[in-house]
């Protein structure tokens, strides 16, 4: 086999090409400090190193979601302490209207206080989270939780029926938030006085309302019905049968 001077040309600038190669992948090497640089440089490291970085990304997501669900359910316990003391507020002003002598005056006053509450706590079941959301609509974040409504007068929840939740880890979810429908309007009622629901709920708007209206002297005694013996001490005998006393 003849070897031609261009053929030996060849292959020794070949050699020289693939040693200045290697010698710029050492120095990618040794600058970046990372053996495989490609993924073809060894597919079995480089499958561990994508599975670990995404790994390191879901942690670093449920860091992200524990630091969200604190923010919100602390801001939630701030609201729910703000409620309570307007629902202290409204107990104070019962028992005041109740035991003692007011003037039309003092009634008027009472029930500006009643209305006011009424607004705040209205306010406060629409509270906004730092990223706009309201934190007592559940599933339905960007929905208005609690609505007026003109007509009926009465204040309506317009928000998600399911809590959202977010996950904590790779098993565990946690809920941020609780439902405006389980805090203002999940309240146990007998009374015909306030609007209540088929299965006896009300909301705090409705009875507060009522309040309203019998410090302003509109309001109108609901139709009760008495049976069993307990008012017989009280001269009501109704052994007969129920009595109406409207």
């Amino acid at each position: 086999m003849r070897i031609s001077t261009a053929w030996g040309q060849h292959t020794t600038l070949s050699a020289m090409l693939n040693q200045q190669a290697r010698l710029n992948y050492t120095q990618q090497q040794l600058a970046s400090g990372i053996k495989n640089i490609t993924p073809s440089d060894d597919p079995v490291v480089a499958k561990k190193v994508l599975d670990l970085n995404q790994g390191i990304e879901r942690t670093e997501q449920y860091m992200r979601n524990v630091s969200v669900v604190e923010s919100r359910n602390t801001l939630e316990e701030t609201v729910l302490d703000s409620a309570q003391e307007l629902y202290y507020r409204a107990q104070e002003i019962t028992i005041a209207a109740r035991n003692a002598p007011l003037s039309d005056a003092d009634l008027q006053s009472f029930k500006k206080d009643i209305d006011m509450i009424i607004d705040n706590l209205a306010s406060l079941a629409n509270t906004r989270g730092p990223n706009g959301e309201y934190i007592f609509s559940g599933d339905l974040s960007k929905t208005e939780p609690v609505v007026y409504n003109p007509v009926t007068q009465p204040y309506d929840y317009e928000g998600g029926i399911n809590q959202r939740k977010i996950a904590i880890d790779v098993t565990n979810q946690v809920a941020d938030g609780e439902l405006a429908s389980n805090v203002f309007f999940g309240i146990d009622s007998v009374s015909e006085a306030v609007i209540a629901t088929d299965d006896g709920k009300r909301s705090i708007f409705d009875t507060l309302k009522a309040l309203s209206s019998a410090l302003s002297g509109k309001y109108e005694v609901p139709k009760a019905t008495l049976t069993g013996d307990a008012f017989l001490k009280y001269g009501a005998d109704y052994s007969a049968g129920a009595v109406s006393l409207i």
